[in-house]
């Protein structure tokens, strides 16, 4: 399954969509916090959000086979984009 996240949220709280399956996921452009386990325990290859998102520990943990969402999103200096995962582990941004 797909979510988006509207526009007019500012925090995702604390175990908000964790373990729902989630594949696909687009966070609106006025968010500033993804709390702590919110996205954990989903199936996450695609993720557009938006700049310098706050992200909780293990936000964006356990959604094999993946490398954590978390690490890309921070190498890339908290870009916004649209990052896929990519086989093998990892994530490429758009």
């Amino acid at each position: 399954p797909s979510l988006v996240i509207p526009d007019k949220v500012a925090t995702i709280g604390w175990q908000a969509f964790q373990n729902n399956q989630i594949a696909s996921l687009i966070i609106g452009k006025n968010v500033t916090m993804v709390s702590e386990d919110a996205f954990r325990y989903n199936l996450l290859s695609e993720v557009t959000i938006g700049t310098n998102v706050t992200i909780g520990a293990n936000a964006f943990q356990d959604n094999p086979p993946l490398v954590c969402f978390c690490s890309a999103y921070s190498s890339n200096n908290k870009k916004a984009g649209h990052y896929i995962g990519v086989a093998g582990g990892g994530w490429s941004i758009q």
